[in-house]
């Protein structure tokens, strides 16, 4: 299309909600480019048809850090994308969905993408392009999990230094957007943390499975309620709850009794 204004593209949009990202921030914006991805608010969910030339290739200039980017006219698996400099931090393709952010294996015609680059340079997104460089990230498949209204994180077990920035998580999405996070912005934690809740709803489904089935996790609302995690369960918080901690229990007693000892007495 000739006319990338956005809402000549996208009709049922919120004005004045059209966002991109730049290394200081989201900054608004009015009209579309390739490559670019964007935030957009609809009042309810919109299907568009867009109409104009296939992009069969296209070439993305990458910030050090987070991008957000979208793709060409066809799905490209993300080992396919034409990165010599290496710049992709593997593991850190994310999509958005109505649990937050989830990590993807391909780039989908007409949708959007966070990816972490290790430096600025350029990538290339082509349907012709084959790697045969395949990135896997498993480390936390020895880890504890707990999933907040479908959102994955990770906890306990370790994970090396040099692999944490697998498990960063892309720049909190807009106010009114769902997310869940690890305090310092990520999907693990080794010794657990504080659990942020952006936009939660009225009903939030906590479930956990717990790899060492001898440890035992403390989740905790403030000063209110707090639950025992053990083995494999699930649980359901009512409320807008904004903020959980998580906490590996010592395996120590946390109280004493000291009992008065005597001398034995001789025979």
């Amino acid at each position: 299309t000739d006319d990338l204004f956005y809402t000549s593209v996208f009709p049922g949009a919120i004005e004045n909600t059209l966002y991109y990202f730049s290394p200081t921030g989201y900054v608004p914006s009015d009209e579309l480019t390739q490559g670019v991805g964007y935030w957009l608010r609809f009042v309810n969910e919109n299907t568009a048809d867009i109409q104009g030339q296939l992009i069969n290739d296209l070439s993305i200039t990458l910030n050090n850090d987070w991008n957000l980017i979208t793709g060409i006219s066809s799905e490209i698996d993300i080992n396919n994308i034409n990165d010599p400099q290496n710049l992709i931090i593997p593991n850190t393709v994310y999509a958005y969905g109505s649990s937050g952010y989830y990590t993807s294996n391909n780039l989908q015609p007409g949708k959007w993408y966070w990816l972490r680059s290790s430096g600025e340079g350029e990538i290339v997104l082509t349907s012709s392009f084959r790697s045969s460089r395949k990135d896997e990230i498993t480390d936390h498949l020895s880890c504890n999990m707990i999933s907040i209204n479908n959102n994955t994180l990770y906890f306990g077990n370790d994970i090396p230094e040099n692999k944490l920035v697998n498990y960063s998580l892309p720049p909190l999405p807009p106010e009114g957007a769902f997310d869940v996070r690890f305090n310092d912005n990520m999907r693990y934690s080794r010794e657990g943390n504080d659990i942020h809740i952006q936009s939660p709803s009225q009903h939030i489904l906590i479930e956990y499975d717990l790899t060492m089935t001898d440890e035992k996790w403390k989740l905790s609302l403030g000063n209110r309620e707090k639950y025992i995690l053990s083995d494999i369960g699930s649980l359901v918080l009512e409320g807008n709850i904004e903020k959980i901690n998580l906490n590996k229990l010592s395996s120590l007693p946390e109280s004493y009794n000291i009992l008065k000892s005597f001398p034995s007495m001789p025979n």
